[in-house]
């Protein structure tokens, strides 16, 4: 019987690259970035191995029933005691581990002048992380660095509420706490609800729906803003059906964001996508919003800011 089972198992593992081909199914949706593309079949290609490289990457991003499988291998390593999948940590929430932004802390450092508000990671406030994995050291030394780094501490505003389950990214309540304290006070919009699995979420395989619900400032529904040169909306409300409605703000990350606002003055905004929910409001109070992401800033940061208030805002 056993062995019946182990040739069914082989027979449809050896099956799935031919229904994949068959029967492509996109996952550029559910993995948020564009699919791996076939090398051109010629001699260089062959000889050198990129060929078959590309080639196995290709099959691998249309891989049949490839969410499926990533939930399975995640469930089962689980029952064998792994906690942790490329710097993710499973618990009753998804936690990443900190990722470093030196561009940014070293502006901090550099420069007095800037209203700083670092976001901590959620994982600071868990109280359900494994066992088998030592964060109480790593927990303290993560405390001890927002204290260093921000003026106003928002260490001690958060809980793990104010997170998505299966995401890094703060929910509607732990957007409304940051707005609150950057005294950002606004009449604005909600979307509806939209059901989702977090970018952690699905790039470990476990299943944790989230709840989705944009604000927006009404007046902006329809703005126009320049991200690196390119005209987008503020607002993406195309993004709220995807995979990811986070892209709701500003449909992803961009070096430099330029918003013409309706308030006074001009603001230049250092941040990672924990600040993406606010630019509509800084916007309502400035005139000139500029928003600068320096993972995909290519130039000097200082280079970039306006004269005017400094900000900076992100999970640093």
């Amino acid at each position: 019987m056993k062995k019946k089972i182990a040739i069914i198992i082989l027979i449809l593992l050896a099956g799935l690259p031919i229904i994949s081909a068959v029967f492509p199914r996109d996952y550029a949706d559910y993995l948020q970035r564009p699919l791996k593309d076939k090398a051109e079949l010629n001699f260089h290609n062959l000889s050198t191995g990129l060929y078959m490289s590309a080639l196995e990457d290709y099959l691998s991003d249309r891989f049949a029933l490839k969410p499926e499988f990533l939930s399975v291998r995640a469930y089962t390593n689980y029952i064998f005691g792994v906690r942790e999948y490329d710097n993710i940590i499973a618990g009753t929430n998804l936690y990443h581990r900190p990722l470093a932004n030196d561009r940014a802390e070293k502006f901090i450092k550099d420069n007095d002048q800037a209203k700083v508000f670092a976001i901590p990671y959620k994982m600071v406030y868990a109280k359900d992380l494994p066992k088998v994995i030592q964060m109480n050291n790593l927990q303290r030394q993560m405390t001890k660095k927002y204290y260093n780094l921000v003026g106003e501490n928002l260490f001690k505003d958060f809980d793990t509420g104010d997170y998505y389950k299966g995401d890094h990214h703060l929910n509607e309540n732990g957007v409304l706490k940051l707005l609150s304290k950057l005294g950002l006070d606004s009449d604005y919009k909600t979307t509806d609800h939209y059901d989702f699995r977090g970018g952690l979420s699905r790039k470990t395989g476990f299943i944790k729906k989230d709840d989705f619900v944009g604000l927006y400032i009404e007046d902006f529904v329809d703005k126009k803003i320049l991200a690196d040169g390119k005209e987008i909306n503020l607002y993406n409300f195309d993004k709220l059906d995807s995979a990811d409605p986070y892209l709701f703000y500003l449909s992803g990350n961009y070096g430099v964001v330029d918003i013409e606002g309706t308030g006074q003055g001009s603001v230049t905004i250092i941040k990672d996508s924990f600040a993406n929910p606010t630019l509509g409001f800084f916007a309502k109070k400035y005139k000139h919003v500029r928003a600068i992401d320096p993972r995909f800033l290519r130039e000097k940061i200082e280079d970039k800011v306006l004269d005017g208030d400094v900000y900076v805002i992100g999970g640093f």
